[in-house]
């Protein structure tokens, strides 16, 4: 591996480093700005001036025949991760430019690779430098600028690819440069897969149905929320953006776990968004212009196979994306489809008529109720590459799974798939292993969410919409609005099928006065609809009972919220069974025999501990669950997470406790203790986040060893 030593170091010429404020939640910029200054300097030195660094020949037949004979899961392979070490300070030429400002150049080559990516362990840049990443086998083609504002608290910058096997990495720096650029690449990856199509050949399947055919049209909105994602610089998987109940819009990406991602690796990450085919039936010709790089890892588990990112940056409006709604309820659904981007390449979209199954994981061990199974595709496939995918249901349009593997394949169409089931990620040990404290963080209880276009506007409203969801005139200047869509003055402004409902939108992330369209229920004339109703078409305990034909009476369900159920009664989870449905069925009951001191009153039907104690009868006191939020403790009191063995339940119950205050009842180093006992001083923990921690303190993750935690215990320092 040879390099150069530069000729002509960095002058120092600016005043000492400034501190950057980092735009956390900003627009994601297209990598096709202004050219290199390169392109527009005449006078800069010729590239056959400088050396090259040549990295191992790239023998991409053999690599890919190791791919086709690994069985581990994972990421699909695209490239080769060369560890390198180069920085201005120690490779490549220096040159002062005739219109000021300094150039520096350096060249890579890997033999055979088809084309190159590159991972900046160290990257930080002052006001007014760039950073371009050209081809030299198509030298009109380049990755950049990157600038100050891709300046993140991870310090590192990872890549998309460009085509070809050599490329050239440019630096400007302006004379007036705030401080020196800190720059060190660590890292090239040598692709063999061809991202680019270069060469003429087909790689995914041909029984693939493209997402611009026809047969997508139904689903414009969800397609929109399906990117294709590198990891490492040498890994592609699949995932989609998903909405959370507050429509907050941060930018949420959920995948699957076997893909790699982790809190180690996640600014790694470099999102492809819009890579589909411009005709149907092709299968190619996408385009790889709408990028954008890094994430951080919020939660995932294992054996559901799902892991929940959050991208550094919103997309950018430009990219047109969406947040696709997701349903938790569970049940099963007849007929679903899948998008993904098989073998990594354009997307593609397959769809299943018949009801799931329910089983373990078909990657690895789980247990028998993680995975939900597709027995085979009616049209279209899955293939390596499209692990992470969305699995929707035809009735809503909405997520229920993430792709884990299986057998299908154009050459397999007897194959099957299995997907992780979102009903299982949304609960689990802490937050770092369940989705319902970044999906729902005000702990509403929504079973179901409806979409959103990312630049505004609902599903229903179309992309282009100048008028927010919510807004008075969204269902008139945009509609007819879709399910959950809102704000709507009549009928005719909802979608075929959809009624407009009155004062709902409280439902639906909006305000209390918001009128939303939901689905038609059985009105008979007074306003209402009937709650256990003789003619309702809904059959009670179906998942959408009190929504279209409540509110429920006693004994009825399925409900979602309390306000589905009558006058004095309460929506209590999982108690189906009681009353003749399945077990996972919530269902309208009275309160309970409440006396002032808690959940733990005489007549309360419900057992301390179990998993709907303090909603049927709660509010709890101290030393009482299974609760799921605090507003489900009395006053002054938190729901603790995964305390239950302190007080004598089950190590997985949630525990109304004190707030705070010197006798914890809470060990040092659990899980909530910063939660529940905090602000942590120095050296305490479990801790979350910073915020966990004391004024001055930062949450280190993993370091629990070093105070007497266990190992994988997050500790204030």
């Amino acid at each position: 591996m040879g390099g150069s030593t530069g000729r002509c170091g960095w002058r120092w010429r600016g005043a000492l480093a400034l501190a950057l404020a980092l735009a956390l939640a900003g627009a994601a910029e297209g990598r096709h700005g202004p050219p290199p200054k390169s392109f527009d300097e005449a006078r800069a030195l010729p590239l056959e001036t400088f050396e090259v660094m040549t990295l191992p020949a790239v023998d991409a037949e053999r690599l890919k025949a190791e791919d086709a004979a690994r069985s581990t899961p994972g990421p699909l392979r695209y490239a080769v991760p060369e560890k390198v070490d180069v920085s201005p300070a120690t490779h490549g030429i220096w040159e002062y430019l005739p219109d000021g400002g300094q150039l520096w150049r350096y060249r890579v080559y890997a033999p055979g690779a088809t084309d190159l990516n590159f991972g900046f362990t160290t990257y930080e840049l002052p006001p007014g430098a760039t950073l371009h990443l050209i081809s030299e086998d198509e030298p009109s083609y380049y990755e950049g600028p990157y600038d100050e504002h891709d300046n993140k608290s991870h310090r590192q910058l990872w890549t998309p690819p460009v085509p070809g096997s050599r490329a050239v990495i440019e630096l400007f720096v302006p004379d007036d440069a705030a401080f020196a650029p800190e720059l060190v690449l660590g890292q090239v990856g040598a692709g063999y897969r061809d991202l680019f199509k270069r060469q003429p050949q087909l790689k995914q399947g041909p029984c693939n149905v493209d997402v611009v055919c026809p047969q997508g049209d139904p689903f414009r909105d969800q397609i929109r929320s399906v990117a294709r994602y590198s990891l490492g610089g040498f890994g592609l998987c699949t995932g989609q953006l998903v909405a959370d109940v507050p429509r907050s819009r941060r930018p949420y990406f959920l995948t699957a776990n076997h893909c790699g991602v982790n809190a180690g690796n996640a600014f790694t990450v470099v999102v492809f968004w819009n890579y589909e085919s411009p005709t149907c039936g092709a299968l190619s010709g996408g385009s790889l212009n709408d990028t954008q790089n890094g994430a951080t890892f919020r939660a995932g588990r294992r054996d559901v196979d799902f892991t929940l990112l959050e991208l550094d940056e919103r997309p950018d409006p430009s990219f047109d994306v969406y947040y696709t709604g997701w349903d938790r309820s569970g049940n099963v659904p007849n007929r679903t489809f899948a998008i993904h981007h098989p073998s990594a390449d354009e997307k593609a979209i397959s769809f299943n008529e018949d009801p799931l199954t329910i089983d373990g994981s078909c990657i690895g061990s789980s247990p028998d109720d993680t995975h939900w199974f597709v027995d085979d595709w009616e049209e279209g496939t899955t293939e390596p590459g499209s692990s992470g995918g969305g699995l929707w249901t035809r009735s809503g349009n909405r997520l229920i799974g993430f792709l884990s593997g299986g057998t299908a394949s154009c050459g397999n169409p007897s194959g099957f798939d299995c997907f992780g089931r979102l009903s299982v990620a949304w609960d689990g040990n802490n937050r770092q292993s369940r989705l319902r404290d970044w999906l729902d963080p005000d702990g509403t209880g929504r079973m179901r969410v409806n979409g959103f276009n990312a630049n505004g506007g609902g599903g229903g409203g179309g992309g282009g919409c100048s008028v927010p969801v919510g807004n008075g005139r969204f269902c008139t200047d945009c509609g007819p609005c879709g399910e959950g869509e809102g704000d709507c003055d009549r009928d005719s402004e909802c979608q075929s099928g959809l009624v407009c409902a009155d004062d709902v939108g409280a439902d639906f992330g909006f305000g209390p006065g918001i009128d939303v369209c939901v689905a038609a229920g059985n009105d008979d004339g007074d306003g209402d609809s009937d709650g256990g109703g003789g003619s309702c078409p809904v059959p009670v305990g179906n998942g959408r009972f009190c929504t279209d034909c409540g509110p429920c009476d006693e004994g009825e369900g399925d409900c979602d919220r309390d306000s589905e159920c009558r006058s004095g009664l309460v929506c209590a989870d999982n108690v189906g069974a009681d009353f003749g449905f399945p077990p996972g069925i919530d269902v309208c009951v009275s309160p309970g025999d409440d006396d002032g001191g808690g959940g733990g009153g005489g007549a309360c039907p419900v057992a301390a501990g179990s998993g709907t104690f303090c909603t049927v009868c709660g509010p709890c006191g101290a030393g009482e669950g299974d609760c799921d939020r605090d507003s489900e403790c009395q006053a002054g009191l938190i729901c603790a997470d995964d305390v239950g063995a302190d007080f004598g339940f089950g190590p997985g119950i949630d525990v109304c406790v004190p707030a705070g205050g010197g006798a914890c009842p809470v060990p040092a180093g659990a899980g909530n203790f910063c939660d529940v006992c905090g602000p942590c001083s120095f050296g305490e923990g479990d801790c979350d986040r910073d915020s966990d921690c004391a004024p001055g303190l930062t949450c280190v993750q993993d370091v629990g060893a070093d105070f007497g935690f266990g190992p994988g215990i997050d500790v204030c320092m």
